[in-house]
């Protein structure tokens, strides 16, 4: 049985007993339905895990024993996917899968070929299912989802990482051929929307400095190139 976890802000979580209020208590006791005896494992999503046991619970909080907090070191590189902003709530299966994955910053942006693209999309909605996903991966680091840039603004970001990886449909090198001998804290990960990008804009990206990059020879719907090419990186440093 997987033992049930909750994010706590850092200054909150190093209290023992540790009261649960809010969203937290409503999701133990209303949701999971722990009862007193039960361990809870207790995230701080800046690296620290702890583990409580429910020792008393009433209406609107319950209590946990705390033992210890646990250090877990963090992993490099980290990963940051630019993901062109795809039509309707496709946005969402990419947070929750490339999440899962281990990424560590999810940055959204638009470029010419993203009409059907979403516009009512929710930052505070994107955050839960980060929140949501990392909680069901139970990562110690909770990675951050960014509001959308513009596409300059998308060029001025990846000038500024080393490397960066172009999914590109038209072809490219293999993923671990372009990361061979890389030691950089950071690798960007670049996937587009639907329609793929316009030939000015693949230039553009080349220009600021992206590698293209192959996913094989089929073609890969946008909500799971980056899951794909996020799996290919962690795979070539060793994470998977």
């Amino acid at each position: 049985m997987t033992t049930p976890r909750i994010y706590l802000p850092p200054e909150l979580c190093d209290t023992d007993p540790l009261e649960i209020k809010g969203e937290a208590f409503h999701y133990l006791a209303r949701v999971l339905r722990v009862r007193v005896g039960e361990m809870v494992e207790v995230l701080d999503g800046a690296g620290t895990r702890y583990r409580g046991r429910v020792k008393g619970m009433g209406r609107d909080s319950l209590h946990l024993s705390m033992s210890p907090g646990e250090k877990v070191e963090a992993e490099f590189p980290r990963f940051h996917l630019f993901q062109a902003l795809p039509g309707g709530r496709k946005m969402e299966e990419v947070i929750r899968r490339t999440v899962e994955l281990g990424v560590h910053a999810l940055r959204p942006f638009k470029s010419s070929r993203c009409q059907n693209a979403s516009k009512r999309w929710s930052l505070d909605r994107w955050e839960k299912l980060c929140l949501e996903a990392s909680r069901t991966a139970g990562r110690a680091f909770l990675p951050r989802v960014y509001p959308v840039l513009a596409w300059e603004e998308m060029l001025e970001e990846i000038r500024s990482l080393k490397p960066v990886l172009l999914a590109d449909e038209t072809g490219g090198m293999k993923v671990g051929e372009a990361l061979e001998g890389e030691a950089s804290r950071d690798v960007g990960l670049l996937v587009g929307p639907e329609g793929g990008f316009s030939p000015r804009e693949r230039e553009e990206m080349i220009s600021a400095g992206a590698l293209p990059v192959s996913l094989g020879k089929h073609v890969l719907r946008t909500e799971s190139a980056g899951a794909v090419l996020l799996t290919l990186a962690r795979h070539h440093y060793g994470f998977l």
